[in-house]
């Protein structure tokens, strides 16, 4: 068993949590102290868990979905152009080890050539 500080939300959802480590200890100023026999080792209490009768109940994914605001990261036009950019410099590198090889290649097919002639490279 456990007693732990607990911070929710409007709708009595987990926010932040503490763990008592004495009597006297208090993990979380305006914190809600509560018992609990849950391995709190082994989950995840934020956004998982509402405080009902003074218990805390693991939400269904049904309540996880209309309570917690799942709000996608705004991309920024600076982000947007950043990524467009760094993927034609690779796009480029690329090509340009593409060249780099070919013209190797060719470079040594002239001197097996000039070989082959008896010439001097």
């Amino acid at each position: 068993m456990y007693s732990i500080y607990i911070i929710m939300d409007n709708n009595n959802v987990i926010k932040d949590y503490g763990v008592c480590l004495s009597d006297n200890h208090m993990p979380l100023e305006n914190g809600i102290k509560i018992d609990t026999d849950l391995d709190l080792e082994n989950i995840s209490l934020v956004d998982n868990y509402k405080l009902v009768n003074n218990k805390l109940v693991k939400l269904t994914y049904e309540e996880k979905e209309s309570l917690i605001p799942t709000t996608a990261p705004q991309v920024t036009t600076d982000e947007v152009l950043t990524k467009e950019l760094a993927t034609m410099k690779i796009y480029n590198m690329k090509k340009d080890l593409v060249i780099t090889n070919a013209l190797q290649t060719i470079a040594g097919l002239k001197v097996e050539v000039m070989n082959l002639k008896g010439g001097n490279a």
